[in-house]
């Protein structure tokens, strides 16, 4: 496509108007010539170029992946902790409310009661029960303590598995149980 500007100053077309039509032909066929060049760049990126690009952008977003899987795991260790804690603690707190109103017989028939299968005689006394997917052993000490009879160990420890080898949390507190022995 030529373009081509004939212009007669015989009807007193003024200089300015020459000046102005041989711009904008000036501008046509540079843009015209901008647009042969641009179609005829092949320059692009190269397929090693592209493959590097690939090879960073994964090593940067499988150090975050990392990252964020690690994370994940910290967040479920400490949820397990929180979780193996709080039963170890209420189960200490059942055993103490207890102590409060009952004497061993009546601890002992109260955790009956309650689900926990009681092993022991004399001044030992073992509870077990599972408790949310964990498993709950209590130990219970009577006159532990040369102090006072009254006295009496209390252990409560959770476990993860029922064989009782993988121990979560534990809990000992000391509390007075009041026989009328």
């Amino acid at each position: 496509m030529n373009f081509k500007f004939e212009y007669k100053d015989q009807k007193g077309l003024n200089n300015r108007l020459v000046l102005l039509i041989h711009k904008m032909e000036v501008r046509i066929m540079k843009r015209k010539n901008n647009c042969k060049k641009l179609i005829q760049n092949h320059k692009g990126f190269t397929l090693v170029e592209i493959l590097v690009s690939i090879v960073i952008l994964s090593v940067i977003v499988g150090a975050f992946m990392s990252m964020f899987v690690y994370a994940t795991k910290a967040n479920v260790t400490t949820q397990e902790l929180v979780d193996t804690g709080y039963i170890a603690q209420t189960c200490m707190e059942e055993l103490y409310t207890l102590s409060m109103t009952e004497d061993t017989d009546g601890i002992i028939n109260a955790m009956k009661a309650n689900g926990y299968i009681h092993t022991g005689l004399g001044n030992k006394h073992g509870f077990t029960k599972e408790v949310d997917r964990h498993f709950v052993k209590i130990e219970m000490e009577r006159k532990a303590y040369a102090i006072s009879d009254d006295l009496t160990k209390v252990t409560v420890k959770v476990y993860k598995d029922s064989g009782h080898s993988q121990l979560a949390a534990s809990v000992q507190n000391i509390i007075t149980v009041h026989d009328t022995d």
